[in-house]
Parts: structure tokens; C-alpha cells; sequence
């Protein structure tokens, strides 16, 4: 293991040219800001670009739709950046990846990191550097480093929250708009935390902060609020995660037992991540969808109540926690992969019919083996039974299957 406490580069970070993926309007976006630079040399039927020499963006191909929402144009496009065009400061940092993930990756005396000229990516580039308490940016052109905390030159964008800094609650300060990606993660001493007025953007901040038990929100903030202490957003578009999100879970909150608030439509990815105190979860009744990892590696959870009207469930969502029994709603339309992975779960209830609800609860991958091989048992309505038996990817779990009205709980045959 290194023993350094001190990382300083020489010259100045350069790729000439990477592939990357940027969304549509991200694409968009920079053309416009380039227009003077950026014209169209070719372009064929299927939407494969060639720009002008002096473009940062070379060549942009459609790559997949990622939404599929009529008259919406959301797709995403690979395209080929020239770094060496880029003017500093106007292309956003985020979308640019010029160091690798995990980078500076278990050096724990590492205290010192001083960030050299060019473009720069805070996104997942740390992990276990407990000591790391200052990033010096001075020699950058587009980052600044105030109070110890890494930003944008012009304060709008926070990258990186040092994860050895000792203090206990942090404000950040008015005027910043995004946080980025793992800007937060894995400070072990932080308590709260306080946004701003402004901010818009934070999904995905505030991994691994074990000692978090609440966020604040100034209250003239438009896109995020708190009820008691657990972060939820309205600032998604209502058509792809409904208008209430619920953001974080603080993971050091130590309540057992938590009862969604009424009207939330969502439960963001990774928004229950590593909590170890809670055993049960309840859902409101307006609940339509639980994203990915949502509630992954809470360990001693070993009940969730799950709504009627949820109608989706993401990968890996109850990955890695203490469920043993789960009750499916009727209106769950699919469930993603290895939704249950590393569990002990052993019941599996499915409650959605083809004759009284139109089709079957998609499975869009497998349970997992992890599960399969302690016992579990599903049980599907008698009415079709058969048909998830029959139904890829189920079929592959067609021994498993036993009708709902065989099942029994606490002595009582199940309600069907």
C-alpha cells in the first residue's frame, strides 16, 4: 500500500480525442455555444455528423433512445471530443472524463492533491482517502478551491467536499446550482448539511456519509425540501419521475422504522444505500416506482410494505438486505435484474393476473442465483400460473412456482 501524502502532477492533463456519450441536449447545447466554430460537413440518413475542423465535437452518431416518450427527442449520442478545442470553463467538466474511475484509490495517508491545468473529472475519482484534507486548484483554469472545498471558477458548481475534513455540518454557500456526482462521499464526520437557494442539481452527492442524520433546505429553494431531516425534490420532469422524489435517506439515522410521506411518487437510486438501522419500511399510497440500489446493503431491513399502485422496480433495489418474504402488488408491471440479489429471501409473492389486470408482472432479468439456491418459493394467482412458468425470463424459475392460494401465513391461508 503507498504511503504518499502528496500527489502533484507536471505540464498539464490533455486527450486529444475520447469517445464520450452526451444526451441530446447536452449535444445541443454545446453546438450552440460553438456555433461560430461548429458547421455540419456531412451527414447521412441515419444521423451520423462530421463537423467542421475547427468544431470540438468531430463526429456524433445516434447511439440509443433513452426515453421513450412520444414527440420527445431523448436520445443519446456517442460523439468524439478534441480536448485541445475546447475553450476552458465553458464545456462542462462533468461530462468530461479525463481521469479514471477510482483513480486515487486506498491511500490512506494521502493528505495533499494539488490539481494540474486542463480538464478535470471529480466524478468517482477517490476512494479511502481518509486523510485527504487539501486539493490546491491554483493552476487550474477552471476550478477554485474555497474553504477547502473544491468549485467551479465560478462558484456555481461544487465538485468535490474533501472526505477528511472533521468538521460536523457544512452550508453550502449561495449561489452554487450543482453538486456533482460523489462530491460528498464517504466523509465520516459529517452530521448535516444545508443547501441553497439556488441549487437545482445534487442526485447522487451524498454516498457513504455514515454519520449524516439530516439535510436542511433554504426555504426559498424551488427543487428541494426536507421533512424531517430526509432530502425529496420536486426539480425532476413530472414524466419521468413523477413530481415528488424522495432524494436521501440519511444513513445515519437510527429510527427503525420509517413510513414514506404521502405523496411522494419516487425513491431515488441509492436514496436508502448502506443504512443499517432500519428494519421496516412502509410505502405511501401514491408510490409508483422504487429506482435502482434503493435500498441495496441495508442489511437488517426485513420488511417493506409495498403499495398498491407501485408500479416499477429498478435493478438491484433490495440488493443485499434481510428481506425474507415479499408481497408483489397487482400493479406491478415489471421488476428489473437481480432485484433481491445476496438475500435470504425465501417468499415471493406475485399478485398481478392477465385476466384481471391485462398481462403479467415483467421480469426484465434474472432473480439471481444467490437466491435460488437457499429455497425460495414463488407464488403466482392461479388464474396464470401457468403462463409465468411459461414466460421468459420466469421459465427459467418454472420449479419454483406454486399457486397463491397454496400459500399460508401465520397459520391463515393468503388473501387472493
Amino acid at each position: 500500500m503507498l504511503e504518499l501524502k502528496k500527489i502533484e502532477f507536471y505540464g498539464e492533463i490533455t486527450i486529444k480525442e475520447e469517445e464520450y456519450l452526451l444526451t441530446y441536449q447536452i449535444l445541443e447545447y454545446t453546438l450552440d455555444f460553438y456555433s461560430d466554430l461548429c458547421g455540419v460537413v456531412s451527414a447521412d440518413a441515419l444521423g451520423n455528423t462530421i463537423y467542421t475542423d475547427t468544431c470540438p465535437i468531430e463526429f456524433s452518431k445516434p447511439n440509443e433512445i433513452a426515453f421513450d416518450i412520444p414527440n420527445v427527442p431523448f436520445l443519446n449520442y456517442l460523439v468524439t471530443i478534441n480536448y485541445n478545442k475546447l475553450v476552458y470553463g465553458s464545456f462542462p467538466l462533468k461530462y468530461v472524463r479525463t481521469i479514471l474511475d477510482n483513480a486515487f484509490n486506498n491511500l490512506p495517508n494521502l493528505e495533499e492533491l494539488v490539481i494540474p491545468s486542463g480538464a478535470w473529472s471529480f466524478d468517482n475519482i477517490f476512494n479511502n482517502v481518509p486523510k485527504l484534507v487539501t486539493v490546491d486548484t491554483s493552476l487550474n483554469y477552471d476550478l477554485e478551491t474555497i474553504d477547502q472545498i473544491v468549485f467551479s471558477l465560478e462558484r456555481r458548481i461544487l465538485y468535490y467536499y474533501p472526505e477528511g475534513l472533521t468538521r460536523t455540518s457544512y452550508s453550502v454557500p449561495y449561489g452554487v446550482r450543482e453538486i456533482v456526482n460523489n462530491a460528498f462521499a464517504k466523509n465520516d464526520y459529517l452530521i448535516s448539511i444545508e443547501l441553497p437557494e439556488w441549487l437545482t442539481t445534487c442526485n447522487g452527492a451524498f454516498m457513504d456519509l455514515p454519520n449524516l442524520v439530516e439535510f436542511f433546505v433554504d426555504s426559498d429553494n424551488d427543487d428541494f425540501y426536507t421533512i424531517d431531516g430526509v432530502l425529496f425534490t420536486t426539480g425532476f420532469p413530472s414524466y419521468v419521475y413523477g413530481d415528488n422524489v424522495l432524494i436521501k435517506y440519511p444513513q445515519g439515522k437510527t429510527a427503525s422504522d420509517y413510513i414514506i410521506p404521502d405523496n411522494t411518487d419516487s425513491i431515488y437510486n441509492y436514496a436508502f444505500y448502506n443504512n443499517e438501522y432500519l428494519t421496516e419500511v412502509t410505502l405511501n399510497e401514491e408510490m409508483e416506482e422504487i429506482l435502482a440500489f434503493a435500498f441495496s446493503k441495508c442489511g437488517n431491513l426485513v420488511n417493506i410494505s409495498l403499495n398498491e399502485g407501485l408500479e416499477r422496480i429498478d435493478d438491484y433495489a433490495f440488493n443485499d438486505t434481510g428481506l425474507t418474504f415479499v408481497d408483489l402488488p397487482a400493479s406491478l408491471e415489471r421488476i428489473g435484474e437481480n432485484v433481491f440479489a445476496y438475500t435470504a429471501l425465501e417468499v415471493l409473492v406475485i399478485r398481478r393476473s392477465i385476466d384481471i389486470d391485462g398481462d403479467l408482472t415483467e421480469l426484465l432479468g434474472a432473480i439471481n442465483e444467490s437466491v435460488v439456491s437457499i429455497g425460495l418459493t414463488i407464488y403466482a394467482p392461479d388464474d396464470c400460473i401457468v403462463a409465468y412458468k411459461s414466460t421468459l425470463p420466469w421459465s427459467f424459475y418454472e420449479e419454483l412456482f406454486e399457486p397463491i392460494s397454496n400459500l399460508v401465513i401465520d397459520d391463515d391461508p393468503v388473501i387472493i
